[in-house]
């Protein structure tokens, strides 16, 4: 979304056609200048929801975290690490982590996945994101073969 004009994303996006949808939009930043150039106007001038990987990987780090970290789940967007509950969308993986090779040093595995997903289907505010795929990363990371297969309607949790 980053990388259309806001102008553009207000025509395309407030046509008939998109009534009762949902839609929202991915703004990769890598830092604070990035996010004041690319987030904010779209927070500002639009009513998407976004989800911004720098912040939302790191948030999901700290179930890993001392304790004293902890209290940061219940409010992130109090300590500057998400977006107004009302404009998010969270998650644990998405579709840059398994498929792409720059993205792959974000990867949680194993219990923290498992905490991170319990933790955007539990916390209120914001849409959970849930990421399932059908093995597309498997032929380069043999590890990942069903890992996230229908991660979404898994009642245990297979450790990666």
């Amino acid at each position: 979304m980053k990388h259309l004009p806001i102008e553009h994303l207000m025509r395309v996006f407030t046509i008939d056609a998109m009534d009762n949808k949902y839609v929202f939009g991915e703004v990769l930043t890598t830092n604070d200048n990035e996010e004041a150039i690319f987030l904010w106007p779209i927070i500002e001038h639009t009513q998407f929801p976004c989800y911004r990987p720098s912040r939302s990987t790191r948030r999901s780090a700290a179930l890993s975290r001392p304790r004293e970290h902890w209290r940061e789940l219940v409010n992130p967007a109090a300590y500057g690490q998400a977006l107004p509950w009302q404009r998010a969308l969270t998650f644990s993986i998405t579709h840059d982590i398994p498929c792409n090779a720059t993205f792959r040093r974000h990867d949680a595995r194993g219990q923290d996945e498992y905490l991170a997903n319990a933790y955007i289907m539990a916390a209120t505010g914001g849409v959970p994101l849930v990421y399932s795929d059908h093995n597309e990363s498997a032929d380069a990371y043999p590890g990942d073969r069903d890992r996230w297969a229908e991660s979404w309607n898994r009642y245990g949790h297979r450790a990666g």
